[in-house]
């Protein structure tokens, strides 16, 4: 075969290729199109040609959080998710699922950052250190990582996740990696098409004579899980306080085009023996209600 043989032979191979990956993308775009008709349709009728546009300048300025300006097209699809999500809420079963506006998610991730710095440890007697954990996010993992030389020296814990509304599930299954051994279930996750369990991935790091929880009614998700874990798996491990949130249900965030985030309940936490956690709350094992007095109470009642 000669060489202008083997470069049409080439060329038609690539050609035959490109075909074939064209008709794949149409049949694929054309599917996406037929499936999602009904809405195409909707959307174009409501954004070009519906009448009352003070209308939809009203609902997307009041629902979605932005200013329009005639571009309805543009905001069409972020006034639908908040009008489905709201829907949602409406039914009192599921309040997690919402939109973010680019400013909302903004304040929320500044937010979550500066309450995070606010996590501290500090000695309170020769053999107990207190741990204050005021969410759980990237910088949490952090500062928990970094105070892990200084709090294993002790023989006790007082572990504060009082007014802790949660936060990232992945950073609290790192942290509660240093307390339980390689292997162990430290959760059960429910989705809709599948159980799994979720095991700890390391060596533990870190174990105590007595370990104290302290929470509250604001006491929420993902700090609820890590309670679930440590009281679960751990011998020595007291809660006290007031009785948690009773959130045990995750969700699943999504960035949407020019800044928007949608977030979803995607999941549910069980227990490792795949008992459903309370939905009055972690009952603590000690109820105190003074909580200007309460480590006070730990160190005479339970720590002495």
């Amino acid at each position: 075969m000669g060489p202008y043989n083997k470069k049409n032979k080439i060329w038609k191979n690539i050609f035959m290729i490109t075909t074939v990956l064209f008709l794949v993308i149409s049949l694929v775009l054309g599917a996406v199109v037929f499936l999602n008709w009904d809405y195409i349709s909707f959307k174009a009728l409501m954004t070009q040609r519906y009448l009352h546009t003070d209308l939809l300048d009203e609902l997307i300025n009041e629902h979605v959080g932005v200013e329009p300006k005639g571009d309805f097209l543009k905001y069409f699809d972020n006034l639908s998710i908040t009008a489905v999500a709201d829907m949602i809420n409406a039914t009192g079963r599921d309040y997690y699922t919402f939109q973010y506006n680019p400013s909302q998610y903004e304040s929320y991730s500044s937010g979550r950052s500066e309450k995070a710095a606010q996590s501290h440890i500090k000695e309170l007697t020769p053999d107990t250190v207190y741990m204050l954990l005021t969410n759980f996010t990237d910088e949490t993992l952090d500062f928990f990582t970094n105070s892990v030389d200084t709090i294993k020296s002790y023989d006790n814990l007082v572990l504060d996740l009082r007014d802790n509304g949660g936060g990232d599930i992945n950073v609290i299954l790192k942290i509660a990696d240093n307390f339980v051994d390689d292997g162990t279930v430290m959760l059960r996750e429910f989705r809709r098409l599948k159980t799994t369990d979720i095991k700890a991935k390391s060596e533990k790091t870190l174990a105590f004579e007595n370990l104290v929880i302290l929470q509250n009614g604001h006491t929420a998700s993902a700090s609820e899980q890590l309670i679930t874990v440590l009281t679960y798996t751990l011998d020595g491990v007291t809660t006290v306080g007031t009785p948690t949130y009773g959130k045990y249900v995750g969700q699943t965030s999504i960035a949407l085009l020019r800044g928007f985030y949608v977030r979803a309940t995607t999941l549910e936490w069980i227990a490792p023996d795949g008992t459903e956690l309370p939905e009055e709350g972690i009952i603590p094992d000690r109820s105190y209600t003074d909580e200007d007095d309460i480590i006070t109470y730990v160190l005479e009642a339970i720590l002495n």
